[in-house]
């Protein structure tokens, strides 16, 4: 029994106190994060920190074994059906599942299952692209909803489109993709469950190792780093707008199997030789791009911050911390890149620039000291947290989101009796100014997908960004 704070009223504060006997599920320190700055930006209004993947499918793909799949998926994954709960004492934060009757769970299942026929609608593809670009979806209280919402939209010529939506703090792009395997083996009744999914009460902890006192100097070795960009003269793009409703949009870019060469020929030619190598080109293009941006604007900065999000352990020589790991859980760090403004102009100087930065990061093990970080920050109720949000500094600054994620060792290539085409996804940057650029990876092509934050950004201006992103990429600018 577990004496816990349940938050009835989402996005308000109001709570009661209940004695429960259900499931519970601990959210690692990155996940308390993620939820911490969601539920600030949702009483903000400005939606949350829901991200979305989206397959395209080709072939019929019908709805009722899409829903009995999603049924099975949640029946084997309950904390699908978690409620943020905290403990009264230490606000130490969890997923509280009770675990639902045949009727409750067939309500869930309502509630996270959208079914649109759009194979007679004259307009279909207006009204797809208008379903697959908004960025959030407005009517969804995440703390009593099912945390997985499932879109699927039949389309003409046996096709179909799956939008997956989710509060970040449930999973991160590879546990989404770890869903989507969900989907099609619980549809297809397979089974045993692939051995390298833990179950959902499993989690990682990269510092389990580690007493307190190695942890303390885990955790000053990081607060060091992170003061090491403190003395640039940073400055961001400032909003187009302030007044209007706020919600997130969505451009997207699949570029061809051609294009995607002339992108790792772009790499090859400015970036010098090591691991990430696409990844490190991807972020040269994204700094070059907001330059280009800032240029045309008139905006001074002595230097420009961009994130670079990774899995923790990625500086781990041995690469044994996920051997395993569960579906649920957001394992993500990202290294802050610090280029400075007199060469942002220049490809090679920039590769050589992010190249050591990444290097001194994954040598000084700074995935281990970031989420140290974060470690030491869960041990702050759960109140208290929010309003460490809620300072000027609770959400960090950067120029522009930045990010790239590959397939899983598995990835989805049959939904049902459909074939995947592609799989694309993103989420959207709640930091001002609200860029969040997002480059993955399906068989041989690359995706683009740029969510943007209105009326900060405008349609016109997220437009010529992802113009001058795709510029910058293929290298016809170093034409």
């Amino acid at each position: 029994m577990a004496l816990t704070i349940r938050h009835v009223a989402f996005p308000a504060m109001s709570s009661i106190i209940a004695f429960t006997m259900a499931q519970h599920f601990r959210l690692n320190p990155c996940d308390y994060l993620f939820w911490g700055q969601h539920r600030m930006n949702a009483r903000r209004g400005q939606g949350g920190n829901v991200a979305f993947m989206l397959m395209d499918l080709e072939g019929e793909l019908r709805a009722d074994w899409l829903r009995d799949a999603l049924a099975a998926v949640i029946k084997e994954h309950p904390v699908i059906l978690g409620r943020f709960d905290c403990t009264l004492i230490t606000g130490r934060p969890m997923w509280t599942v009770h675990a639902p009757a045949r009727s409750d769970l067939d309500r869930a299942v309502d509630r996270a299952f959208r079914h649109e026929d759009l194979r007679n609608d004259p307009h279909w593809r207006e009204t797809l692209a208008e379903r697959s670009a908004v960025g959030n979806v407005t009517n969804w209280n995440t703390n009593a909803d099912p945390l997985v919402r499932l879109e699927h939209y039949a389309l003409p010529n046996y096709s179909a489109r799956l939008i997956i939506r989710w509060p970040h703090a449930l999973m991160d792009a590879e546990g989404a993709q770890w869903f989507l395997g969900e989907l099609s083996r619980c549809g297809a009744g397979q089974s045993p469950r692939p051995a390298s999914l833990a179950d959902d009460h499993e989690i990682i902890d990269p510092i389990a190792a580690h007493g307190l006192p190695t942890r303390c100097r885990l955790f000053a070795r990081g607060a060091s780093y992170q003061r090491t960009h403190s003395k640039s003269r940073i400055r961001l793009m400032p909003p187009e707008s302030t007044t209007g409703p706020i919600d997130h949009r969505v451009i997207h870019r699949n570029l061809s199997a051609e294009e995607t060469r002339r992108v790792q020929a772009a790499a090859r030619l400015t970036m010098p030789s090591g691991p990430l190598l696409y990844a490190r080109h991807l972020a040269a293009s994204i700094v070059r791009a907001v330059h280009r941006l800032y240029l045309q604007r008139g905006i001074e900065t002595d230097a420009y911050l961009i994130t670079l999000p990774m899995r923790v352990g990625s500086s781990d020589p041995a690469g044994k911390l996920f051997s395993r790991r569960p579906m649920n859980g957001n394992y993500l760090i990202s290294p802050m890149l610090c280029i400075p403004r007199g060469i942002a102009a220049d490809p090679q100087a920039i590769g050589e620039m992010i190249t050591n930065q990444l290097t001194s990061y994954h040598e000084r093990r700074g995935d281990l000291l970031q989420w140290t970080m974060m470690w030491a920050a869960s041990l702050i109720h759960a109140w208290v947290y929010e309003l460490v949000f809620a300072l000027p500094f609770g959400g960090g600054s950067f120029a522009t989101g930045n990010s790239f994620y590959g397939e899983i060792d598995s990835p989805v290539r049959r939904m049902g009796d459909a074939t995947v085409s592609n799989l694309w996804g993103g989420g959207p940057n709640t930091t001002p100014p609200g860029l969040n650029p997002v480059f993955s990876r399906f068989a041989d092509r690359l995706n683009l997908t740029l969510t943007y934050t209105r009326p900060a950004i405008s349609d016109a201006t997220a437009a010529e960004y992802v113009k001058l992103i795709e510029c910058e990429m293929t290298g016809e600018s170093l034409k």
